[in-house]
């Protein structure tokens, strides 16, 4: 079982009344055979290594050059998306939180390409959960929590949902060969769809979907993402994604790893962590990616009433927010 948190805002208590962090989305639109973008994403990808708290989507249209490997992977989703912003025809483009920004590629350089946007909070969490587990299949959880009061456009928002590969290694006729977060697959629709969230602080909409894997993904780098965006403006509401981690270090990651034991006595399961420091938060999922239960972290001893979940397995994340990162086990009732 392979479940990556990504992405984690807020999950305290959902009595909190609080706006949340925004993360910054960059939609990035290249081709393999653009030779002004093999000129340009280079300045991109060194802005972008300074950037804690923005998740890239690169995306490959089919103009200038149909003949893009990256494009013909998926023709619809990589088009619809480029005309969603109404950027199809040229290429280097990037939309920054739904907003398009100058054509050409100058501005990929300037380290205050995101001040605009940085910074911002939002009344949405996002929340993305993947599945690998099935030889055949991926499954994608989103969890949209309401943090705060909605305006009516919130209420009634689109959510776009898809899946991108981290790295993909190969050269390109433009001279490219590290491509950065190629959007691969929409998962519910090559536009999204409309959903309705509830304007009650507390409450949560999950959206799980399952489809087949590709033989051309590498597993090891698939990664779910999703977008909540204003229906008529494209104003990006909040964003998640299932490997996004700022500042990530793996260091801390390992030290977790090894810093916890858990067993099961009767109905309760029970964790001790041996530094209380590395840990803040326990979630614990079922296999549909839903969140089943959570608790904050204030003692080296928990003990969680597992009475009332069915019997199946499990997956539990102990959390650190200020990452964030997580890892993760499994147990069955």
């Amino acid at each position: 079982m392979k479940y990556i948190l990504i992405f984690f805002l807020v999950i305290f208590s959902y009595s909190a009344i609080a706006q949340v962090p925004k993360l910054v989305v960059l939609e990035h639109f290249t081709n393999t055979y653009c030779s002004i973008c093999a000129n340009s994403n280079p300045n991109l990808n060194t802005n972008m290594a300074n950037q804690s708290d923005v998740l890239r989507i690169s995306y490959h249209p089919s103009s200038p050059y149909s003949a893009c490997t990256l494009y013909q992977h998926n023709p619809s989703g990589n088009d619809d998306r480029t005309n969603q912003y109404g950027v199809y025809g040229g290429t280097p483009r990037i939309v920054i939180q739904g907003e398009v920004q100058p054509a050409g590629g100058g501005n990929f350089s300037n380290p205050a390409l995101f001040d605009n946007y940085s910074g911002q909070t939002t009344p949405i969490s996002v929340d993305v959960v993947i599945d690998t587990s099935v030889a055949d299949s991926i499954s994608v959880s989103v969890s949209i929590t309401v943090e705060d009061q909605l305006t009516i456009d919130q209420q009634n928002p689109i959510l776009y949902i898809g899946l991108g590969e981290d790295t993909i290694f190969f050269n390109a006729p433009n001279g490219e060969s590290e491509h950065i977060n190629v959007f691969r697959k929409e998962i519910n629709g090559t536009t999204g769809t409309g959903i309705s969230l509830n304007d009650v602080i507390g409450s949560i909409e999950t959206f799980t979907y399952t489809i087949a894997r590709n033989s051309n993904w590498n597993m090891d780098r698939i990664f779910g993402f999703a977008i909540v965006q204003d229906a008529n403006s494209n104003e990006i509401y909040q964003a998640g994604a299932s490997n996004f981690t700022p500042d990530f270090s793996s260091s801390i990651e390992e030290q977790m790893a090894q810093n916890y034991k858990y067993f099961i006595l009767g109905n309760e399961l029970n964790i001790t962590l041996n530094d209380i420091n590395l840990f803040d938060l326990v979630v614990i999922f079922d296999l549909q990616g839903k969140i089943v239960a959570s608790r904050n972290i204030g003692s080296n001893e928990l003990r969680i009433d597992i009475n009332e979940l069915n019997s199946s397995m499990y997956i539990v994340q102990l959390i650190n927010k200020s990452i964030p990162t997580a890892t993760s086990f499994k147990f069955i009732k």
